[in-house]
């Protein structure tokens, strides 16, 4: 292996603790954008947030590494899958949340494993497939693509 390609333990660090705090951060802040959008206009944004969200994680955490490591990437990727599984399913859980009159039921990581589980399985996709099933895969392959990509440049 070149030798500007080690792995750092302070770098891997650093990775964990941004792609973390940044995708719960910004995963929880822009559902909530999203939900009020949706509630205002009925229309949702959280694919074109994801987007936004994986791009600004991949150049974050590339800004604090010094040399690039598929590792990196690999845990930069799992955050981003983690901010848009909150950014697609916290809406639902937060109108759900407020019709029970428990708006802290967002906060219940058991309902994101849910929802992950859910948005994941293939079961789901032929059962329920439609054009937006279609076009929410797409734009979540591709915005974890770009944010991927943007770790090791």
């Amino acid at each position: 292996m070149s030798n500007n390609r080690r792995f750092k333990w302070k770098d891997c660090f650093y990775v964990i603790l941004y792609t973390t705090v940044l995708s719960v951060l910004f995963g929880i802040i822009l559902a909530f954008v999203d939900y009020y959008l949706q509630t205002s206009i009925d229309f949702t944004f959280a694919n074109l947030l994801y987007l936004v969200i994986a791009i600004y994680i991949g150049k974050t955490v590339r800004k604090v590494i010094e040399n690039p490591h598929p590792v990196y990437s690999v845990i930069a990727g799992m955050g981003m899958v983690v901010s848009w599984v909150i950014i697609v399913s916290m809406p639902t859980l937060y109108g759900i949340g407020l019709a029970l009159n428990n708006p802290l039921v967002i906060f219940n990581i058991n309902y994101y494993l849910q929802s992950a589980l859910t948005l994941f399985s293939p079961l789901t996709w032929i059962h329920h497939f439609s054009i937006n099933l279609l076009l929410t895969l797409l734009i979540f392959v591709v915005g974890t693509y770009l944010g991927i990509s943007r770790t090791t440049r």
